[in-house]
């Protein structure tokens, strides 16, 4: 080293007007994509971990159904006083089935075909509401504007049926309620527009008709709608995975090498 000159050892970790010095890189990320990237990554994991609540309440589900459908029949007036303790629970329903107001639920899939789930009122016997019957899944057909046949004649009936939760649909238009004609298709089940159209009330809860009992259609019963726990957690593995790879790309794209000395910026 000659008279007058001195070096400098540089530091690892510094950090400058570009970013923070690591070695030889430097991670200079932007506002805009730091903002970004902080908005997906979470929304990420949001979404992951909403997707394992659900896994979980379709476990809990399963669970209760396996108990409740091994417990012996009782009649519906007993579980009325408190539901949610007997759903999934095979009841007993003795009346007449309100034949001239049934409602097509739509939306319901078998086996990959589009259909409708039948839901029927039943008057109860020696009672003052009625229940909502689910009779089993039906064909849209070749055209929406021809619905499917549905009617029967019968009297009163005394029929079997697994007691459960209405299914919760979310809206982004009509529901169907306030067309005119039977049946009527719907995109939810609404018991109070239904009780102000039949003029009686309802059982809050839905009566899955026994596979072995008549005028039905096709049953395959399970305790919750739509995809089982299992896909949850797929679908959560995959939003924790698209998290972790918007991380990692977010440190890759903005994190650069120094260049050695005498090479060119």
């Amino acid at each position: 080293m000659r008279s007058g000159e001195y070096t400098v050892a540089p530091r690892e970790h510094r950090s400058d007007r570009r970013g923070v010095r690591l070695g030889p890189v430097v991670f200079a990320p932007g506002l805009v994509p730091t903002l970004v990237s902080i908005v997906l990554f979470v929304l990420s994991i949001g979404l992951g971990l909403w997707q394992l609540g659900r896994a979980d309440s379709k476990l809990a589900q399963q669970a209760q159904f396996d108990t409740s459908t091994r417990a012996s029949v009782i009649p519906l007036a007993d579980a009325v006083a408190d539901l949610p303790a007997h759903w999934y629970r095979q009841v007993q329903l003795r009346g007449s089935f309100d034949a001239e107001h049934q409602l097509l639920l739509d939306n319901r899939t078998h086996q990959g075909v589009a259909g409708y789930h039948v839901l029927t009122p039943l008057r109860l016997s020696h009672q003052r509401f009625g229940a909502l019957v689910n009779r089993g899944w039906v064909p849209v057909g070749q055209r929406r504007e021809l619905l499917p046949d549905v009617s029967f004649s019968t009297g009163a009936v005394d029929i079997q049926g697994l007691l459960t939760p209405a299914p919760r649909v979310f809206l982004l238009g009509e529901s169907g309620y306030e067309q005119a004609g039977w049946p009527r298709v719907v995109q939810s089940i609404d018991f109070g527009e239904l009780e102000a159209l039949l003029g009686y009330r309802l059982v809050p809860a839905v009566v899955q008709l026994a596979p072995g009992e008549a005028d039905g259609f096709v049953r395959t019963w399970s305790p919750y709608v739509g995809i089982g726990p299992e896909r949850h957690r797929a679908y959560a593995v995959q939003w924790f995975s698209l998290a972790f790879a918007l991380l990692a790309f977010y440190v890759i794209v903005n994190t650069r090498r120094i260049p050695t000395e005498g090479g060119r910026r």
